[in-house]
């Protein structure tokens, strides 16, 4: 090993996420993909894979800045190899490792003059799917003669089509317990309520219209509260904030400013030049706040921010990651990530929230209090509704395990049929629960485990053909709704959401909540109880 690898060292879930993409093209599979969270270095995930190549090899990715990021980390673990970017005015194709925008290779005479690579990895691999990336992939015979392997932090598409590009992924590590080993950083949420009603507005793509949400939040006068949330809970911390139009991320820059915030906002119809002087400061600490709009999602690492707002409600698990993402690097001195999450005055509009992700399950307080308000919402002053999440207990898994509750977890074996892990006074039961007509009733299995070890035991007992109908790789969990899955919701009374595996999700969580709570009423006495 050189010095320069030496620096730059393969942590243990790295060298696992490495050696498991390799393992999977040596059975001769030659699609990988690997899942890892914002913040946990997928670039030094691909300098090692480079490393472990001898032939060519070609980096996909969509900015710019990844591009940099990339080639700085490869120079550092393999500085025999000649490193060249492909992007723009830059043509460096005779290159040992050639680092290319996917906007770049579109154009034809650019990729031609490429040649032949040994190796091929695609960094953001969630847009590998796309019409545009496909025809890059197969030019160069990705997923056939050519190895391929594919990163991201955000794994699901909204239009159900990732299939088209990777089956699954090879390794996975979610944030949640990223979190947890300390990989990255703690996260405290703060959501904050307004008056902003999304019942007009239009979801398209699985997700809403932007400009009419743009148009809902100007309308609720949101502007003001998110401000006031800002300069109320995030002190000295440095931070951005998403929002869904160019106008509203001035906007707020501008209200932040009037607070006494320093505050600049960032979007794509500015110059590079511009964009790059404004993070600039931020990182120098001369900005506090950067607002902005679809242009801090990807290629953006500043390790020391610990404030993210995310004030572009969104019905997309993808988007969500992506942004709150921006503030889990751990940074010396640096505590914990507050997230403010912006909602509007109903939940049924499937919005993704740090809880329907899993990292904070419970929603209470720190001392168990009730919602709290902040101005009486006479007058000018607005009115903020904040509540604190606490994420203690996490469940990470490839399956489906749905919360239930509190304390509860429920993972659909079959139709009607569910492994149930309950919390109790001495540890976390695993049972089995069924409302089958044959075979209804309550069934358990072991208590008084930990968590993990519960989990572990009840994915061993529903045996490969549950384990594959309850896989989170599904393909079918990211298609729009189905009818008969619209027509049970709608008989529950639930809100329906954008897709078919939320669906399923709501669904079976209501379902499985009567088998709890009628667990926790008779006790472990329940053996065969009618459903």
């Amino acid at each position: 090993m050189s010095t320069a690898t030496m620096a730059l060292p393969l942590r243990d879930y790295q060298a696992a996420a490495l050696d498991a993409a390799f393992t999977q093209i040596l059975t001769g599979d030659n699609r990988a993909l690997i899942v890892l969270p914002t913040g946990t270095g997928k670039s030094v995930v691909a300098a090692h894979a480079v490393a472990r190549t001898q032939g060519r090899v070609l980096l996909v990715a969509p900015r710019i800045e990844l591009l940099h990021q990339l080639a700085e980390k490869i120079r550092l673990v393999t500085p025999e190899r000649t490193v060249g970017l492909v992007v723009a005015d830059l043509d460096e194709c005779d290159a040992d490792v050639v680092i290319a925008s996917d906007a770049t290779l579109r154009v034809e005479n650019r990729r031609n003059r490429l040649g032949r690579f040994d190796l091929i990895i695609l960094d953001e691999a969630h847009h590998a799917a796309a019409p545009t990336w496909l025809s890059i992939i197969n030019h160069f015979g990705g997923f056939a003669g050519t190895p391929t392997i594919g990163m991201t932090a955000t794994p699901s598409r909204l239009d159900g089509n990732l299939g088209a590009a990777f089956d699954s992924a090879c390794y996975t590590l979610d944030i949640a317990e990223a979190i947890t080993r300390g990989i990255l950083s703690d996260l405290e949420v703060r959501v904050v309520g307004t008056d902003m009603d999304l019942d007009s507005v239009t979801t398209r793509g699985g997700d809403f219209v932007e400009s009419q949400l743009a148009d809902a939040m100007e309308e609720a006068g949101v502007i003001p509260v998110i401000a006031k949330a800002i300069t109320t809970h995030a002190e000295q911390r440095r931070g951005v904030a998403f929002l869904p139009s160019i106008a509203l991320a001035e906007d707020l820059a501008e209200e932040l400013r009037g607070q006494g915030v320093t505050a600049e906002a960032v979007h794509g119809g500015m110059g590079r030049d511009e964009r790059a002087g404004i993070l600039g400061r931020l990182r120098g600490g001369d900005t506090q706040m950067v607002t902005n709009c679809a242009i801090l999602t990807e290629g953006f690492d500043l390790p020391e921010l610990d404030l993210v707002v995310m004030a572009r409600p969104t019905k997309s698990a993808g988007l969500f990651t992506q942004c709150v993402g921006r503030g889990l690097r751990r940074a010396p001195g640096k505590a914990s990530c507050l997230l403010l999450d912006v909602v509007g005055v109903s939940g049924s509009h499937g919005i993704v929230t740090a809880v329907s992700l899993g990292l904070a399950p419970k929603q209470v307080t720190a001392a168990g209090a009730p919602e709290r308000t902040v101005g009486d919402g006479g007058g000018d002053e607005p009115t903020l509704k904040l509540a604190r999440y606490s994420g203690t207990v996490t469940l990470t898994s490839t399956l489906r395990w749905t919360p239930v509750g509190d304390g509860a977890f429920a993972l659909p074996v079959r139709k009607n049929v569910y492994a149930l892990l309950v919390e109790e006074a001495d540890g976390w039961a695993v049972l089995a629960a069924s409302s089958e007509m044959s075979t209804s009733g309550i069934w358990p299995l072991v208590s008084g485990l930990d968590l993990d070890s519960a989990k572990s035991v009840a994915e061993e007992r529903v045996g490969e053909r549950a384990r594959a109908f309850a896989s989170s790789a599904a393909q079918w969990l990211a298609r729009p709704v189905t009818d008969p899955q619209k027509r049970v919701l709608t008989r529950l009374g639930l809100p329906v959401p954008g897709t078919s595996g939320e669906a399923s999700a709501a669904i079976s969580a209501h379902e499985a909540e009567k088998f709890v709570n009628r667990y926790r009423v008779s006790g472990a006495s329940v053996q065969g109880v009618a459903a």
